[in-house]
């Protein structure tokens, strides 16, 4: 077996023998005991016209596994949203989704740099499918820090 990290490629190593019993399942309290960190529903961009809205009138910027489209509205009091665009490009459905989940992930950690109304649309590129953690979110950093640069806003440090 490989690992599906391009970072590190290697041998994957089973963690236990084959045959062995299954581990239960947590429970309701073991998670909501969890440090959960998603991206707020309030956060999370949900309507085409949204995505319309950034896509047209939004500066873009792109790297190899990400680009993105950022539209400051200077008249809204909404909170910032971010959506997310990975097509059937990238894979199937369960690697979309795990594309999606993963840049959600590093989303978040964004959110406070992004002005109060502001449209984030981050599209995944193919090669996002097997790229790791830190090259998604090197990526998107790099693409974030041009958008604000280009809008006036934040720059990242």
């Amino acid at each position: 077996m490989v690992s599906g990290c391009a970072c590190a490629p290697g041998l994957a190593v089973r963690s236990s023998r084959p045959g062995a019993g299954r581990v239960a399942r947590a429970s309701a309290s073991d998670v909501a005991r969890r440090d959960v960190t998603m991206l707020p529903a309030a956060a999370r961009m949900r309507h085409s016209t949204d995505f319309a809205l950034a896509t047209r009138g939004g500066s873009k910027a792109g790297r190899p596994l990400v680009s993105g489209r950022l539209l400051i509205r200077q008249d809204s009091e909404e909170p910032a949203r971010v959506g997310f665009v990975v097509s059937k490009a990238v894979g199937s459905a369960v690697v979309r989704n795990t594309v999606r989940r993963r840049l959600r992930h590093i989303a978040r950690g964004y959110l406070g740099l992004l002005p109060r109304g502001s449209l984030l649309v981050v599209r995944a590129a193919p090669r996002a499918a097997t790229a790791c953690q830190a090259d998604l979110a090197a990526d998107l950093d790099l693409v974030l820090e041009a958008l604000l640069r280009r809008q006036g806003g934040v720059v990242i440090q």
